[in-house]
Parts: C-alpha cells; structure tokens; sequence
C-alpha cells in the first residue's frame, strides 16, 4: 500500500503539471508563442540601393523564419524578428536593420553605431 507521502507528491506533481498545460494554452490562445515570419507583404528578393550606390539583397520567402542577406558579397542566412510596423529585422553584434513595406516597395533602415552609420534606403523588388 502507498504511503500518504506519496499520494500527497503526487498531488501536487499533477497541480503543477495542470498550471503549466494552462500556461501553454494560455500563450497558444494569445499568440504569444508564434515564432517570426516573413509576412506576406515582404515576400521576393528586395534589392536595396545606399547613397554611394553599393546595394544590399534580402531574399524573403513568406512565413520563413529566416532571410538571406548580401552586401558588399559578403552575406548569409539570418534568423528574423517581426516589427510592429509589419516588417523584420534582423541584428548581430555591432549592426541590426529593418525592412518596412511602403507603398508597394520597401525601406531598409541600417545601423552600425560602432562606424557611426545609419541610413535609411529605398529598396525594389527584383
């Protein structure tokens, strides 16, 4: 026969495991636990032009949770974050940017702070 020390462990193992299935549905039912996406309006290969004519391409595929990004030749793959002006952003130590769709197109906006650049560049649709 089980002692009361048990069936009392047990008890509580259950209430705990009932908290966090609520927690779970809770985030599901909120979205809260929906991963980064590339959304509908940014799906294609942008091409992004800066002022002194270098150009950047991001390759979005909609509901990807990642880009493929090249400047300069140099690129890759990123992983994405959604903005709540219906676009992404991508970031690593020392740089981070942010595609918006606008009006049919796209913006860039690129940060370096440790070079003192921030720019903000149209970008097209290849």
């Amino acid at each position: 026969m089980l002692s009361a020390g048990i069936w009392k462990t047990g008890g509580i193992m259950l209430a705990l495991m009932r908290v966090s299935l609520a927690a779970v549905l809770a985030l599901l039912a909120t979205g809260a636990a929906d991963a980064a996406s590339v959304p509908y309006s940014l799906d294609g290969t942008w091409v992004c032009t800066f002022k002194d004519k270098t150009q950047s391409k991001i390759e979005a595929r909609s509901g990807k949770p990642g880009v493929t990004y090249e400047y300069n030749g140099n690129g890759g793959k990123l992983w994405i974050n959604n903005t709540d002006d219906g676009g992404i952003s991508a970031h690593a130590d020392t740089w981070s940017w942010t595609l918006t769709p606008k009006a049919g197109a796209a913006e860039l906006h690129f940060q370096n702070p440790a070079k003192n650049q921030d720019y903000t560049v149209p970008c097209v649709k290849q």
